[in-house]
Formats: C-alpha cells, structure tokens, sequence
C-alpha cells in the first residue's frame, strides 16, 4: 500500500510550488524524502544493464555539469539550479523504477498521479500562457490526451488509431500542433502494425493499403495548411503558419529558431559547454540575424542573454557539453529499440507506449528542459527500460 500511495502523491503534488532558488515543486520534496527508503528497500534487487547504464550516463552528464560550471565561473545561483536540476532528475528516475518493479499496477498509478497532479495545476497555479487564453497548450491538453490514452489502454478500447486522429485534429484545433503530430503519428504505428508494414511482403493488397496510409497522411498535412492559411483555426494559428512557414529552412526551424543559435554555441564549446544557465549575449545576436537573412523575422525571440536552445539534447549540450548530449543520445536509442519490441505487445499496452515514447523523443529535440521535465522525463525512461520486462516480451 505504502509504495501505491507514494506512487500517486510523488507525481501529483507536482501542483504545489515554492521559490527556493528555482522552482522546487513538493513532489521535489516527497522523493528526496523517500529516495534513501527506496534505496534501502531495494538494495539487493538484481539491476537491470539498462537501468545502470542510464543512471551511469546520467551521472557523468552530473559530473560533466559541475565541472562545466567551474571552469565557466557559474554564479552560484545558477550553479545551484542547473545541477540540482540533473540530482533531482536522477532521484525522480530511480524511485520511479523501483516503484514500478514493486508492482507494474503502479505504473499505471503514477500515470493517473501525473495526470490529477496537472489538471490541479491548471486550477491553482497556472502559469501565464494559460492565464492569457492559451489554457489547452499551456493547461489541460497534455493531461487530457494522456488521461486518454491512458484510458484506451486500460480498458482495450478498440478503433483506437480512429481515436488518435480524432485527438491530432482537437490538439490542431486547439492550438497545440506538437502533441497533435504526436498523435497523428501513433495513429500512423498503430496502422503499421494493424496491417504488419513492419514486415512488408510486397502485393497487391499490401500496396494498396500503403498508398492509402500515404494518402491520408498527404491530405492530413495539406488540410492543415489550408485550414491555418485561411484562418479557420483562429488569428494566433494563422499568424504562426505564416511567419513560421516563409523562410528558407522550412516550418521546423521556423517553428524552433533556438537550435541555430544553440548549434553556434555547440560549435564554440562542443566538450564541457558554457555552463548551468548559460548566458552570452553573443548567441542571442546571432540567431536574430540568422533568422532575419532566412526569412522568418524575429518573433517570439526573447531578449535575455540565455544562450537560446529550445531542445532537452541541445540545452544539456549547450549546459553542460558532450556527456548531456550523449545522454539524451541513449534515451533517444532507447526509445527507438522500445517500438522495435512494442510489435510484440499485448493490446493493453500498444496504444500507451507509442504515446509516450514519441512525445519524449519529440521533447528531447524540441523542448527546453524545463522544471517539470525532470518528472515527465524521468517517469517516461522507467517505464521505457522496464516495458519488455512488465509485458515479458523479447
């Protein structure tokens, strides 16, 4: 009972904060709290190579970043946030596995903590995006689409790639076009694996079937264009296709502009980085005049001195050199192997995996890391090591 009720609040309570330093959220409190019982209670469990290799990897992207932070002369704030950010990710990482090896129900617990802990944080304390209108992207819409998905796989609801295109066109409505393309693709998985394009034996039928996939896909994409062209989906979206779609490297870096700044900084500092919450001028300079002679213009662009990186691998990069980059790098070969064995799952957990794993990988390259990452991301790689393990598949 102990380890099913810490398994609800350590998630849920992510709705209540303080300003110590930085963000530090009582779900930050309770794991520190039950990190050394969890160790204790765990010692002699035989460890998963995975699982050590992660926390090995996650280690020396620790020891990278407080060596970084020295050479750098970090100012102590700084220092304190951006290592503290890597120490309770690692805790957050190795008490979620443990939880979930003392019972794959709580897994599923964890989920439903993370879901109520953001939908109370949406009601008490959200942040100013969603005070300003935006409340699907910066409020309810991850937790709604995850409850979802949640829900489908709990219950084996069928017709469920019907239902992932159903939630890609609410998110587009709504305004959040990365977890819409999320879904989209899960929907496009599950296709693959309903008529086995995994294994393609080239006939007729299967042919067929995948001009049809390729298809739908076209059509989703150019409605999409014509609907926020036109303006259907409101003024912002429309605003956002425009100027995110008129310059020379295409929509993605229009939509992200911060990766050509961090790739500046990548380059300068490729092996320790510049430090916890690396700032330099210099970086900002460049991206604005990057993005300007490409065509997009400078929106959106802040005017702080943080060096700019919108990605959990180019911000560890930027951070911390060469050991957060190689981190990331595994979990995204993680993820990868994942939906190499999720083919041989069992409908109660087909439709979850694919969910959560590409909206990591989706995070780790265009997301910054912020204060609740370290929870998303955490919960996301255990249940990522441990998934063969928990549905016994090869």
């Amino acid at each position: 009972m102990f380890y099913k009720i810490t398994s609800f609040c350590i998630p849920a309570f992510i709705f209540l904060e303080i300003e110590y330093i930085g963000r530090v959220f009582i779900s930050d409190i309770l794991v520190i709290a039950v990190f050394p019982f969890i160790l204790w209670s765990f010692r002699n469990y035989p460890l998963n190579k995975i699982f050590l290799k992660v926390l090995l990897f996650s280690c020396l992207w620790l020891i990278c970043q407080a060596l970084s932070d020295l050479i750098n002369l970090s100012n102590v704030n700084d220092l304190l946030r951006g290592n503290f950010k890597i120490i309770l990710f690692i805790f957050y990482f190795i008490v979620f596995y443990f939880l979930i090896v003392a019972d794959k129900i709580n897994s599923i617990i964890l989920l439903c903590g993370l879901i109520f802990g953001l939908f109370l944080s949406f009601l008490f304390s959200p942040n100013q995006f969603a005070i300003n209108g935006d409340y699907w992207k910066f409020g309810v819409g991850y937790a709604s689409t995850l409850a979802i998905f949640l829900f489908i796989s709990v219950y084996k609801f069928p017709y469920t790639s019907l239902i992932y295109i159903i939630l890609a066109f609410v998110n587009i409505y709504l305004g959040y076009r990365s977890l819409a393309l999320v879904c989209l693709a899960c929907s496009v998985y599950q296709i693959s694996l309903k008529y086995n394009f995994i294994k393609f034996q080239f006939n007729i039928k299967n042919i067929i079937k995948l001009v049809f996939l390729l298809i739908s896909i076209f059509i989703s994409a150019a409605s999409y264009n014509y609907l926020a062209s036109s303006g259907y989906l409101g003024f912002e979206q429309q605003f956002k296709y425009q100027f995110q779609t008129t310059g020379k490297y295409g929509p993605l870096i229009g939509a992200r502009p911060e990766l050509l700044g961090s790739i500046h900084a990548i380059l300068d500092e490729p092996v320790l980085g510049h430090g916890s919450w690396a700032r330099n001028v210099k970086y900002k300079e460049l991206l604005k005049e990057e993005v300007v002679t490409a065509g997009y213009g400078d929106h959106g662009i802040t005017e702080d001195d943080l060096i700019p990186s919108h990605s959990y691998l180019f911000g560890a990069w930027v951070e911390s050199g060469v050991m957060g980059a190689i981190f990331w790098l595994y979990i995204v070969f993680l993820i990868f192997r994942g939906f190499r064995i999720n083919r041989f799952a069992p409908d109660s957990y087909c439709s979850l995996y694919p969910f959560l794993a590409t909206w990591l990988l989706w995070n780790i390259l265009f997301s910054p890391f912020g204060a609740e990452a370290r929870i998303y991301a955490s919960l996301s790689i255990a249940l990522l090591i441990l998934y063969p393990k928990l549905y016994k598949l090869k």
